[in-house]
């Protein structure tokens, strides 16, 4: 999200900084003395409001991705304890604030390489499914569970069948950012007794994971 560029353009800034004080730029110096304060401040309320808004799709987030950024805001959170007590600390405190500074960036880049990762293979995964417009014939009378998992987006179902004909389906979770519209497909393929249908508008790419659910379910048992 926005939130998290702009956190890492600031903490880029803010280590920016210290590179030109080791550098003796004196006038580079002085510029990000005055607004290291205001920016330090900044990233705080920016990792706040980015936790806040992104909490909702840890779900559908891996490990990774979440411990990086749980890490970068532990870090953010250590680093302004040590600046608000460094009398404390003595004058080893700025030593310890400055490789807080470093860490939190190095997070905060391995949070985001991890997430362009993730993303890649979810994108790859999506391409990848086709949608073939499956009914139940063939299939002998009973309950199959199908599931679909492109990483982002997960689905599992469970499809009754009965005398060759779907007769219901359950959806039995659902992960998805904006994609719980989606799920209203469930009813139209129950009635129709068949995957194709078309997707829904605005909620396409968990259409397609819930729909290659229900059809994986019936490929278990598809010449069996």
């Amino acid at each position: 999200m926005i939130t998290g560029y702009l956190l890492l353009i600031l903490c880029v800034i803010l280590v920016g900084g210290w590179i030109a004080r080791k550098m003796g730029a004196k006038a580079v110096n002085k510029f990000f003395a005055k607004i290291h304060t205001p920016i330090g401040i900044l990233a705080i309320l920016l990792t706040v409001l980015h936790l806040v808004l992104t909490h909702e799709v840890w779900k559908t987030r891996s490990d990774a991705v979440v411990g990086t950024g749980i890490f970068t805001a532990i870090a953010m959170v250590a680093m302004t304890v040590v600046y608000y007590r460094r009398k404390t600390f003595g004058t080893a405190w700025l030593r310890y604030h400055r490789i807080g500074a470093l860490v939190v960036v190095a997070i905060l880049i391995s949070h985001m390489v991890t997430y362009f990762v993730d993303y890649s293979s979810y994108q790859s995964k999506l391409a990848s499914i086709q949608v073939q417009g499956m009914t139940a014939k063939g299939v002998a009378d009973g309950k199959y569970i199908g599931e679909c998992n492109v990483g982002f987006i997960y689905a599992k179902v469970e499809v009754t069948v009965q005398g060759e004909e779907i007769q219901d389906i359950q959806l039995l979770e659902h992960k998805n950012e904006r994609g719980k519209k989606a799920e209203r497909l469930i009813d139209e393929m129950r009635q129709k007794k068949t995957t194709g249908v078309d997707t829904v508008s605005g909620a396409s790419n968990s259409s397609r994971v819930i729909t290659k659910a229900v059809e994986n379910a019936l490929k278990t048992t598809k010449g069996k």
